[in-house]
């Protein structure tokens, strides 16, 4: 009653009496031990933020919105970023690819520029040279075939004047004369040495490849009968007198002939075909027989026989034994820059060969010189046919 009486009198002063308060409910409050027994404390953050915690409806939004706050403050600045920055970097690497691409066309520009100036320096330099040739050509006098004579009464080759001894030029054409290899000489004069033989009567005559250099590696074979015959044999060896091949021709009675091709060993047939020439053979035709070494001479004859096979009978005289090498890869490059400097004047081609020792190749481009006398003059200085 008394208590009531006490709770009346504060609500009409405004005043609650100070009350005893369990200490249970302390505990839930969060209430210090310390606070005075009926009096009310009020509880710390941290007080009040444990005592939410174990209310679960806010444990549950904290675990969720606390990850989620950490990720916007993450993405949210990548996000501007990527909106926003991504828009300033494409436009400087458009402004720098622009760039470098008008810095491209500068320097090609200049290259080009470059280029133009290099050719007409070029230009410039080849009248000069042009300008000095006429200027010193305007001291010679023209006689012929290229050369000409100064005021002094020398002759020059007057391509080459100012490049090259051009003295075996000027022998060839005035005189006549041009420096055969000395190969060729001991060749052409049946040389025992070399398998020469001296000349006897027979019934064959050789015609190519003789006493000659040869650039193909498989030349072709030509001779001459000097009477009617049906049976020939044809032996190719080296010039140390190692067999390389055989040859038959058996003339038939259509009037074609049978070539029949063996190696080193006549005992193997290499080949066998039908041709309507019984006086040369052509080694292109049979694949299987090996090519002639490059640098290395050879020698060859062909003989009558009185029938058909690698052992029948000579009939009569052997011919005369030709000779001949295969150039060796130095002479190649050589020969085809003469062809080339040369190609206009057989004259002097024809010299070149036979200062060379392509003596078959320098009668036939001496032969198609217009300049008869000269040409005549050059042909008398070489080996004489066989």
């Amino acid at each position: 009653m008394a208590l009531l009486n006490s709770i009346a009198d504060g609500l009409d002063t405004g005043r609650l009496p100070s009350l005893p308060m369990p200490a249970r409910l302390q505990q839930e409050l969060g209430l210090r031990p310390e606070h005075s027994p009926g009096k009310i404390a009020q509880p710390s953050m941290w007080d009040r933020l444990k005592a939410q915690w174990k209310i679960p409806a806010f444990r549950l939004t904290v675990q969720v919105l606390a990850p989620a706050c950490v990720a916007a403050l993450i993405l949210l600045p990548l996000w501007f970023a990527s909106r926003y920055g991504g828009e300033r970097w494409q436009q400087q690497l458009t402004i720098a690819q622009s760039n470098l691409k008008d810095e491209r066309l500068k320097r090609q520009s200049a290259e080009n520029k470059l280029t133009a100036l290099e050719k007409k320096r070029q230009e410039l330099a080849r009248d000069i040279e042009q300008l000095k040739l006429q200027a010193r050509a305007s001291q010679y006098a023209a006689i012929g075939h290229g050369l000409v004579r100064d005021s002094k009464g020398s002759l020059f080759f007057a391509e080459s004047v100012h490049k090259e001894d051009t003295s075996w030029m000027v022998a060839a054409v005035t005189e006549g004369k041009v420096d055969i290899p000395t190969r060729i000489k001991d060749w052409s004069q049946g040389s025992h040495l070399l398998g020469g033989d001296t000349p006897k009567p027979h019934s064959v005559e050789m015609l190519s490849p003789v006493n000659t250099l040869v650039l193909s590696k498989r030349p072709l074979f030509r001779w001459k009968t000097l009477r009617p015959g049906r049976y020939y044999r044809l032996v190719l060896q080296s010039e140390a007198r190692d067999p390389v091949a055989t040859t038959l021709l058996n003339s038939e009675q259509d009037g074609r002939w049978e070539v029949k091709v063996y190696g080193k060993d006549t005992s193997k047939l290499l080949d066998s075909y039908k041709t309507k020439s019984g006086t040369e053979w052509d080694p292109v035709k049979t694949d299987k027989l090996p090519t002639m070494e490059l640098g290395r001479g050879y020698r060859w004859w062909v003989e009558e026989l009185d029938k058909s096979g690698v052992d029948a009978r000579v009939i009569g005289e052997a011919s005369r034994v030709a000779l001949f090498e295969v150039a060796g890869p130095a002479s190649e490059l050589p020969i085809k820059h003469a062809q080339s400097q040369f190609a206009s004047n057989h004259l002097l081609l024809g010299a070149y060969y036979a200062r060379n020792g392509f003596i078959e190749d320098a009668r036939r481009e001496l032969k198609l010189e217009p300049d008869k006398k000269s040409a005549a003059r050059l042909l008398k200085n070489l080996p004489p046919e066989r």
